[in-house]
């Protein structure tokens, strides 16, 4: 009996063997990379959805942004006659001014209007009073002072002459705009994507029969997606009744 505890001990205090040992490397190995995976699994989604909330709060900056200028289109609180003040035609060139022109059929990628802002019933250069929106889908440099990186699909705001009311400027106000398209409801309910575009000459179709604005807009992510290495697009629509409906 002694003899056999004695071989008993000996065995315990030899320790584990080599291979015993490299197993037990092995499956702490295993282990350990199980663990990155999924710690590094769960970084990437994490980035992914953060890329995917970005996206979605950008296109909602642009969508309010243009909703509280759009729902201003046409503010003529002294009912000022005379087409002074609603959507108007532009060439949207630097030098371009606000005309009362037919809107060119096909053309939904920029929106032009003008707004009694200090409700004065003038039409003031000065006085935030002429909107104007393009959507650039060129490749071109950005004309902006200092910036020579290519500025596509960027929603620009216009920079109005305060002499002559006419575009002076843009403003690269709002980049990855993949998509830009606005139609107009008529008082009669038809829509200028089917009954044709704002045209003065048409009694039921002029600039001030507008009673909605529609906009539909795509904004693509910043960056890639952190799992699936693809840009993601997120795409709003609204549809504004004009606050300020003067039919003369």
């Amino acid at each position: 009996m002694c003899k056999l505890m004695d071989r008993l001990i000996l065995r315990s205090e030899r320790g584990m063997t080599m291979l015993e040992l490299l197993i037990a490397v092995v499956i702490a190995s295993i282990l350990g990379i199980g663990m990155m995976k999924i710690f590094s699994a769960n970084t990437y989604l994490f980035r992914g959805e953060k890329t995917v909330s970005r996206t979605y709060t950008n296109a909602r900056i642009v969508m309010d942004t243009l909703t509280r200028a759009i729902r201003t289109a046409n503010m003529n609180p002294l009912e000022k006659g005379g087409g002074v003040f609603g959507v108007k035609q532009c060439a949207g060139t630097v030098g371009s001014a606000f005309t009362n022109n037919a809107i060119a059929a096909g053309t939904t990628g920029s929106l032009y209007f003008t707004r009694d802002y200090d409700e004065n019933g003038t039409l003031d250069k000065n006085a935030n009073e002429y909107v104007g929106y393009f959507w650039n889908t060129s490749a071109g440099a950005c004309p902006d002072a200092g910036i020579t990186t290519p500025c596509p699909n960027t929603l620009m705001v216009a920079v109005i002459n305060p002499a002559s009311g006419a575009i002076s400027s843009w403003d690269y106000k709002f980049p990855n705009i993949t998509s830009f398209v606005v139609d107009y409801q008529y008082a009669d309910g038809t829509w200028a994507s089917a009954a044709g575009m704002p045209d003065p000459s048409n009694s039921l179709h002029a600039p001030n029969k507008i009673a909605a604005i529609s906009i539909s807009l795509t904004v693509r992510s910043e960056k890639p997606h952190e799992l699936t290495r693809q840009y993601l697009f997120e795409t709003i629509n609204s549809t504004l009744m004009l606050r300020n409906k003067y039919y003369p």
